[in-house]
């Protein structure tokens, strides 16, 4: 039985939702916007853009799929032609998902914006975000350290929270002229071809300042990712009047994560050495169920609530198994109850999709892959 998330409230938003979004990045008005628009013109009419979205979610999944195939527990360098993969891969989806590329679609097929497009874009960039992650652990070979763990989950993770929470607060979504979209991902493509080109091993090398290559990466990573959070945040923090009640109450979510790879971090003793990518992907798609639901609520003005239970049912089970090694000296075998959440996990967040996919092409009378 799937769960009904649009309320009766909700529906008269849905149909007459108008999607508000500015960018002001010089890559995209110089470079990407008239690519994306020379794309378009050769696109034929019936390719509906939901479908692109999906095509490049596929190349992100299979670019996933191929890097546990060689290198399950991130202690193999990846092959250099698979490194040059996941950057054509990343190069799909940032120019299927790109907001220019889906309003001239929809523009030229249908003369209208789709709350189900905008909900499926962001839902698949959330996801892809994190797998992207993934990714470059595994590319540039970074080891597996409390670090790499925050800085994860900062970059990946909670960034891309504060993107929705601008537009849930300002009703804008607002990019400046340098941000993580529009440059960082190009970035990151470059990341993954250079790579491809002098090999995963090129990076353990040391610099000529003394430390090695993704050291140095991993804390620009690090950076870009709390200026992401911070580009996003303030504006909100400002219509807030900096009232810090109001301000932690309003980050419950990506706080609440927080304490959990806390945890996670400092008291698992085999999570870094050998779980952390199982951590990262349980609590991967549970995220990107909440970032889902956080957004529906930005189209129907419902209240969101960030107290769901599947997430909240991860985060104690993880914590507690966790703890209880440390006060009653034994628990459930990290490897096997990880594998469990895992499934309970996915097919939660599997369900949620299915449900919104319904509710919303039932609401708006269409159909997900194809332009009537």
């Amino acid at each position: 039985m799937l769960s009904k998330y649009v309320g009766d409230s909700g529906v008269p938003n849905i149909r007459q939702f108008k999607y508000n979004g500015q960018c002001d990045s010089i890559l995209y008005e110089h470079v990407l916007s008239p690519f994306a628009q020379s794309i378009v013109n050769r696109l034929p009419l019936w390719l509906a853009p939901n479908l692109i979205t999906l095509i490049g979610f596929l190349f992100v999944l299979v670019g996933l799929l191929l890097s546990l195939y060689y290198n399950l527990q991130f202690d193999q360098a990846l092959p250099n032609w698979l490194c040059y993969y996941i950057g054509f891969s990343i190069f799909i989806i940032a120019m299927a998902n790109r907001q220019n590329f889906h309003n001239i679609l929809l523009a030229r097929r249908t003369n209208s914006s789709s709350a189900l497009g905008m909900l499926l874009d962001h839902g698949t960039d959330c996801f892809v975000q994190w797998i992207i992650g993934l990714l470059l652990i595994m590319a540039i070979r970074i080891e597996f350290t409390n670090l790499t763990f925050f800085a994860f989950l900062i970059s990946a993770k909670i960034s891309f929270y504060f993107g929705v929470y601008q537009q849930h607060y300002t009703g804008q979504f607002k990019l400046d002229r340098i941000n993580a979209v529009d440059e960082g991902l190009p970035l990151i493509q470059l990341i993954f071809f250079i790579t491809g080109y002098f090999g995963p091993t090129w990076w353990t090398e040391e610099s000529f300042i003394g430390y090695k290559k993704n050291f140095l990466m991993l804390l620009f990573v690090y950076y870009a990712g709390s200026h992401t959070c911070l580009m996003f945040g303030v504006q909100v923090f400002k219509s807030m009047k900096w009232n810090p009640i109001k301000i932690l109450y309003s980050l419950s979510l990506p706080l609440m994560m927080t304490l959990t790879y806390y945890f996670i971090a400092f008291y698992s003793e085999n999570a870094l050495k050998k779980y952390m990518q199982l951590y990262i992907a349980i609590l991967g798609f549970q995220w990107t169920k909440m970032i889902n639901l956080f957004q529906l609520s930005i189209i129907t003005k419902e209240p969101f609530t960030q107290y769901n239970f599947s997430w909240l049912f991860i985060q104690f089970a993880i914590i507690t198994n966790i703890l209880a090694k440390h006060i009653i000296g034994t628990n459930l075998d990290e490897l096997y109850f990880g594998i469990g959440l895992l499934l309970y996990s996915a097919v939660s967040y599997g369900l949620c999709v299915t449900s919104l996919i319904t509710q919303l092409c039932d609401i708006l009378k269409i159909k997900l892959l194809s332009i009537k």
